[in-house]
């Protein structure tokens, strides 16, 4: 066996190991002595694409193996920071190749969101990040989050809080990450807690994201005449619960809404002015389903 050292200058304090493109991560070291992103490829050649800042809002001190995937074509590995970021509490970032590797933010976490990620991440068919932290949350115990992160639209992402551990019998203080099985059900473990405080194995609910789907009858249409707005709303764990809201909107101003029933809402007015109508649908989501709006539905209203 021949060691690869590192120096400092390219890294220092391994916790995460290499994933399958050859890259890590070190605790501390780098550029600015708070934590590298190295390339192990060819095998012996350690070579540092990005330095940690304590000052940035990138966060520093990153722990756990970095993700991989392939994003619109693009290398993409997703990681965590420990400490830094907006909020103060570490990160979730991703750094995207191009030419070069290129680092963007997609949560800041500030203590009741959970706090010090120290393990690496999950992604489902979807798209959709899974994660922990060591501590933080909305319980009193302060012991830790898992936590599901959606993208939208503009490079957004929306963090969802799946369980606030308490320290107590859910078990607490995070430190490995989550796994997902075929069914993409989530399973993890805590180091503390439990029916003796020596640790629990956990399973954890997803929220599904959903799609809400657009259509409207008749379009083209006259003026006066009713037009009826139909939104149907899907997600891989079924539709959302009959009786939930489902809003349509133009532009910023809501027309009015639709209960669900079966998956579906509607809606008919026949007050739209006589130009071309831009409608969305929008659905609200709940504790069980992410929220969704729909594509936009150009209604032509002819005099």
């Amino acid at each position: 066996m021949v060691p690869f050292r590192f120096t400092g200058a390219n890294g220092q304090l391994i916790y995460g190991g290499l994933n399958d493109w050859g890259y890590g991560a070190t605790y501390w070291g780098g550029g600015s002595s708070e934590g590298e992103v190295y390339d192990m490829f060819p095998l012996g050649h350690i070579k540092g694409i990005h330095s940690f800042i304590k000052t940035n809002k990138f966060g520093y001190n990153p722990m756990g193996e970095l993700l991989t995937a392939t994003v619109g074509g693009v290398p993409t590995m997703y990681g965590t920071t420990s400490a830094g970021g907006g909020g103060g509490d570490g990160t979730v970032y991703a750094l995207s190749q191009t030419k070069t590797w290129g680092i963007s933010l997609l949560h800041s976490f500030s203590g009741q969101d959970g706090s010090s990620p120290a393990a690496g991440l999950a992604m489902d068919s979807e798209g959709n990040l899974y994660g922990t932290t060591s501590s933080g949350g909305t319980n009193s115990g302060n012991a830790g989050t898992v936590f599901e992160l959606t993208p939208g639209a503009n490079k957004t992402w929306t963090l969802t809080m799946l369980h606030s551990f308490s320290g107590g019998a859910d078990g607490g203080v995070v430190d490995s990450p989550v796994v997902l099985d075929n069914a993409e059900n989530l399973y993890g473990t805590t180091v503390y807690g439990g029916a003796y405080n020596q640790g629990v194995v956990y399973e954890a609910a997803s929220v599904p994201p959903t799609t809400t789907t657009l259509a409207s009858s008749p379009n083209p249409s006259t003026s006066g005449q009713a037009v009826t707005f139909t939104a149907a709303v899907t997600s891989r764990a079924g539709a959302p619960p009959d009786g939930e809201v489902v809003s349509f909107i133009k532009g910023k101003t809501v027309l009015g809404t639709g209960s669900l029933s079966g998956g579906s809402a509607s809606f008919t007015t026949s007050k739209l002015p006589a130009i071309t109508n831009k409608i969305t649908a929008v659905y609200g989501g709940d504790s069980n389903f992410v929220g969704s709006t729909s594509n936009l539905v150009l209604q032509v209203v002819e005099k």
